[in-house]
């Protein structure tokens, strides 16, 4: 495999979350039922903005919801549990439960994977 084609195949990937992105942030709804709220909350544009903000960092960042809750909250002074909120409606559910879960699970056989050459190592 030469350079050019793993050059392609990131970049195809890079456009394939920056799709990703685009698709999900425009699926953010124009109000929301924030916790037990028996309202709803009509979101403005800087809410919508914020909102897009975590998606962004959800999908291209891999943030877990509340770590973009958290930066974003931060960036555009909005409570965390709007943002928690927008990020529950817009993804599907229990995405942050499984995605947690491969995560966890991923790290657990990388460390296995690591473990045999650490011992040749010391050898």
């Amino acid at each position: 495999m030469s350079w050019n084609n793993r050059y392609t195949r990131v970049y195809e990937a890079q456009e394939l979350l920056d799709l990703q992105v685009v698709a999900l942030q425009k699926s953010v709804p124009s109000s929301l039922r924030i916790r037990n709220a028996k309202k709803q909350r009509i979101l403005s544009d800087i809410d919508v903005r914020g909102i897009q903000k975590a998606i962004w960092y959800v999908v291209q960042r891999g943030y877990a919801r509340s770590s973009a809750a958290a930066v974003v909250g931060r960036q555009y002074g909005l409570p965390k549990s709007l943002i928690i909120a927008g990020l529950d409606t817009v993804f599907p559910p229990n995405y942050f439960k499984n995605i947690e879960q491969a995560k966890f699970k991923h790290s657990l056989t990388a460390g296995d994977a690591e473990a045999p050459q650490e011992k040749q190592n010391e050898i």
